[in-house]
């Protein structure tokens, strides 16, 4: 059964980010990743709401000191630390940030060193 984005952040809130499991991580990822109407591409694109922009980068936090799935841990905290950056830039209204959470955003610059098998 996939997980609604609420129950997604309420276990981002309840647990501390080490808490948050691997398949914690692909569900955030997907809630609010995947596909061409996702949040993080509606936000990306310059196309969603202030406060849709704000959903996205409370929720990409959530990820912020979590154990790398696979892969180098610095890498992946490096990746992790530009996601929430760029989504907290746009959130706070920066318009000019969209160009760092598309650069950020790359799927397959973070799949390919950290999505597991």
């Amino acid at each position: 059964m996939k997980k609604s984005i609420q129950s997604i952040l309420a276990s981002i809130a309840i647990f501390s980010p080490a808490a948050v499991s691997a398949a914690d991580i692909g569900d955030i990822m997907t809630s609010v990743m995947k596909g061409e109407t996702s949040l993080y591409n509606r936000v990306a694109k310059g196309k969603a709401s202030d406060a849709e922009a704000k959903r996205l980068a409370t929720t990409l936090k959530g990820l912020e000191g979590t154990k790398a799935p696979k892969g180098d841990q610095a890498a992946w905290d490096r990746k992790v630390g530009a996601l929430v950056k760029a989504a907290e830039s746009v959130g706070s209204g920066n318009r000019q940030g969209l160009m760092a959470l598309q650069n950020a955003g790359n799927c397959k610059a973070c799949h390919s060193g950290h999505k597991p098998d």
